[in-house]
């Protein structure tokens, strides 16, 4: 959800101390020590004020943070000390302005956010005289690279698959998607996971009672953890005894942003190529990507005899016992001489 209470057993609503090395004990005693928990001290001044820069290694980009924000930080500081002037807000606005050399940059004073954004592969940087932070967007994780789906390969048509990283599947969809009117709104779900969750849907095309129904029943899980898109899945559905499936579920790109444009939503979850579409319908079960990249008879041919075979396969099985059972007469006998 948009609102956790994750750490609410260890940590109170969020408020931090003036002083940069309280904050950093704080964290690493929340966390129990991490051995992959990084942390860099600077002396900003005379007076021994302290800027403390706190990441975890392996989730976040080592040189990144090297070249973007310690480098910047050590500028600041010689700037400050030739300036001969010190405030601990001061300094963590002329960082955020002028100094960091990354665009992702936003001020907290949530101690849950810190956290979950540690733990998300973000860094922290804590300033002495100042209970603000300032959270930087450093992730760098070991994902899958694009791929061409294995469960929905086509002849004709992209090779272009989700994977497991929810910005890749973002920048999938964008690319196919120019409009300024797509929408992705993200929530924060897992009451320990705390996974991203993007629900995404196209302003003006999407009917409004759609969209916020989407909100709705994603606002109401609550789970540890949401491992595959599959738990969303049954979770918001509308029967969850029912055999049939009532959301559709892809790895295609192209099959996503189709559903957009004819005013559906589409629900991706971090860690899983699976997004989710919604409303779904029975022919949009039995139609194919691949329809529409041939040309229109051979395209309508084939659709007409995939509904044919569904046709056959759910009657011809009764009908054969029916005639077996009760109407042998109806079965022609074949004589031999």
């Amino acid at each position: 959800m948009k609102k956790n209470n994750s750490f609410k057993e260890k940590s109170s609503p969020s408020f931090f101390s003036l002083q940069a090395k309280e904050n950093v004990d704080r964290i690493v005693h929340l966390l129990n020590a991490p051995a992959d928990l990084v942390t860099r001290f600077f002396s900003l001044d005379e007076d021994q004020h302290r800027c403390a820069v706190i990441s975890i290694a392996g989730l976040s980009d080592t040189e990144m943070i090297n070249e973007q924000i310690i480098h910047p930080i050590q500028q600041s500081i010689f700037e400050k000390k030739r300036e001969n002037s010190w405030a601990g807000r001061d300094m963590l606005g002329k960082l955020q302005n002028e100094f960091l050399a990354v665009q992702d940059v936003k001020k907290t004073e949530s101690l849950d956010e810190v956290l979950v954004a540690l733990l998300s592969g973000d860094t922290a940087i804590f300033i002495d005289e100042t209970d603000v932070v300032l959270l930087i967007e450093s992730k760098k994780w070991t994902g899958r690279s694009v791929e061409e789906p294995q469960t929905e390969s086509l002849v004709r048509g992209p090779r272009e698959g989700f994977n497991e990283s929810i910005q890749t599947n973002m920048i999938l969809i964008r690319r196919s998607i120019r409009d300024p009117n797509l929408r992705f709104e993200t929530y924060r779900i897992g009451e320990r996971s705390k996974k991203q969750l993007i629900v995404a849907h196209i302003a003006g095309i999407a009917h409004p009672e759609i969209v916020q129904e989407v909100k709705r029943r994603v606002e109401t899980i609550h789970l540890d953890d949401a491992p595959e898109s599959g738990y969303i899945e049954q979770w918001i559905e509308d029967s969850y005894l029912s055999p049939f499936p009532q959301i559709l579920h892809t790895e295609r790109p192209d099959k996503v942003s189709s559903a957009l444009l004819q005013g559906k939503a589409a629900i991706l979850l971090e860690g899983t190529p699976f997004a989710l579409i919604l409303p779904t319908t029975l022919p949009s079960l039995i139609q194919s990507p691949e329809d529409y990249y041939e040309r229109w008879q051979i395209g309508t041919l084939i659709r007409i005899l995939r509904y044919l075979a569904v046709v056959i396969s759910l009657t011809l099985p009764a009908v054969y016992i029916a005639l077996v059972s009760f109407h042998q007469g109806m079965i022609p006998m074949i004589y031999s001489t």
